[in-house]
């Protein structure tokens, strides 16, 4: 799924199948100090994608490493209407990040360090910017930015708590049923995470960090800051659990720490509870279909 960048559309749609055929919870989301992995989307529409460059080229220069990924790696379909530009497989360029043999090992590390850090990252950053900049002037609506902005962390939150709306699925387990009742969000609080080693490999995976500044990044942490505030407003209070977690170097681990240990535990138990009360309370709203499952229940 990563090497046709299909990954964050097949995650959007299992989450609608959990919105829409769900017995128990529907969403449970997790939301700590990460903002999140921000992909740009792999098809952009070719008067868009004009747009784009264009400014991209204002703001890097024509010879500029983002304005040549970007004509690389982007190909013009023509077969559709309107005419999209799609992002090519990485495999077309990096034919090694597909080379799942032993011996292949060492290349496909590689091409994937190639992809993320020296193709992905510059076209993500040139994009967003010229977005930001269209925005401002006009250009483009705040929906359209809002795709080379967000990251899947806030697109998956909002669709599974801030955006959810009565399905018929969720009417057949009960009349009164919504699927912003059936969700339920943990926010977690890595306590002493900014104060971090930022040397440590670890933190990236909780933290969105600035590697020229080798701190916080800024504009992640206030886009996490406005989502918890969105997410708070939305959810309902008998629906949100908030942990304060003491961070330690090398990050989470139940194995050397007991506060850790006490908080995932806690975290599952919590989990396990609402999903049983939800199954128990969605089946006993609707009529019992045979003798069987009025033994059960």
């Amino acid at each position: 799924l990563s090497e046709s960048h299909r990954t964050s559309r097949e995650c959007m749609k299992e989450l609608n199948r959990c919105l829409e055929s769900s017995t128990g919870l529907a969403f449970f989301g997790l939301v700590g100090d990460r903002y999140g992995y921000r992909p740009f989307p792999p098809v952009i529409e070719a008067e868009l994608f004009d747009k784009m460059v264009a400014q991209v080229t204002m703001n890097t220069g024509e010879a500029s490493k983002p304005c040549m990924l970007l004509r690389k790696w982007f190909a013009l379909d023509t077969n559709t209407r309107p005419p999209v530009y799609r992002l090519s497989p990485i495999h077309a360029h990096l034919p090694s990040y597909i080379d799942m043999s032993p011996e292949g090992s060492v290349k496909r590390r590689e091409a994937e360090a190639v992809w993320w850090g020296q193709c992905f990252e510059p076209m993500q950053y040139a994009l967003r910017k010229a977005a930001i900049k269209l925005l401002e002037a006009g250009e483009v609506s705040e929906q359209v930015a809002d795709t080379f902005v967000r990251s899947v962390t806030e697109e998956e939150m909002m669709k599974g708590i801030c955006e959810a709306k009565k399905s018929e699925s969720s009417r057949f387990w009960g009349d009164e049923a919504t699927v912003s009742n059936r969700s339920a969000l943990v926010i977690r609080n890595l306590v002493g995470i900014k104060e971090g080693d930022w040397a440590d490999p670890v933190i990236n995976k909780y933290i969105d960090k600035d590697e020229a500044k080798q701190g916080v990044d800024e504009e992640a942490a206030e886009l996490m800051s406005t989502l918890r505030e969105r997410l708070l407003d939305a959810i309902p209070q008998e629906r949100l659990f908030e942990f304060d977690v003491e961070w330690q170097k090398g990050g989470l681990d139940p194995a050397k720490h007991e506060t850790h240990r006490l908080y995932l535990a806690d975290l599952a138990d919590t989990m396990c509870r609402l999903n049983m009360e939800e199954i128990v309370a969605q089946l006993s709203t609707r009529p019992l279909v045979n003798d069987l499952e009025s033994e059960m229940m």
